[in-house]
């Protein structure tokens, strides 16, 4: 059993050299985050990923891979197009971990509360949001089928390279 362990790790950083190699050698343009908010791990590398994105300007899209998170992240999508997106996810996972239920009905309503903006509330209105975020719940659901994913945090780059673990995040910001 312990040869296999060591054999996974070993397996492990050489996907985590290659990323970094090409993520020097060619830039992240693409990253989907895979990702839960009753992950600590996905809490604890939160922080970093939205630095390492906004510095690096790369096209990034979080999905949740717990199916009880539906109506957090119908908010949570909303709260990313008014501009709050960032707030949301920092203040739900920062609720979680001070001992608040992940994908209770208080928990949501005691978030959007701190983060509700007035764009937020106007686009709670507009029916051409509702279809918005309906595509992107579909694209979300695609995604899960497609790459399987069972692990948070677990990163997809560039569309071609699927690698779990933050130390995904700290490894190509240690390379930056």
């Amino acid at each position: 059993m312990l040869n296999k362990q060591i054999f996974f790790q070993i397996g492990r950083v050489a996907i985590l050299m290659v990323l970094v190699n090409n993520a020097i050698a060619n830039k992240i343009v693409s990253m989907v985050e895979f990702f839960s908010f009753k992950c600590a791990h996905c809490a604890s590398v939160n922080m970093k990923l939205n630095q390492y994105v906004a510095t690096n300007k790369i096209k990034y899209l979080d999905i949740n891979i717990d199916p009880e998170a539906f109506n957090t992240m119908i908010m949570y999508y909303i709260a990313i197009d008014s501009g709050v997106g960032v707030e949301f996810k920092n203040t739900y996972f920062k609720a979680v971990s001070e001992g608040m239920v992940a994908y209770s009905s208080s928990t949501l309503s005691y978030v959007a509360g701190l983060v509700q903006n007035s764009a937020m509330k106007r686009l709670l209105r507009l029916p051409e949001e509702r279809q918005k975020i309906k595509l992107k719940m579909n694209y979300a659901q695609e995604m899960l089928d497609k790459y399987k994913v069972r692990a948070t945090p677990t990163f997809l780059i560039n569309q071609t390279t699927l690698i779990e673990g933050e130390d995904v995040i700290n490894s190509l910001i240690e390379a930056n």
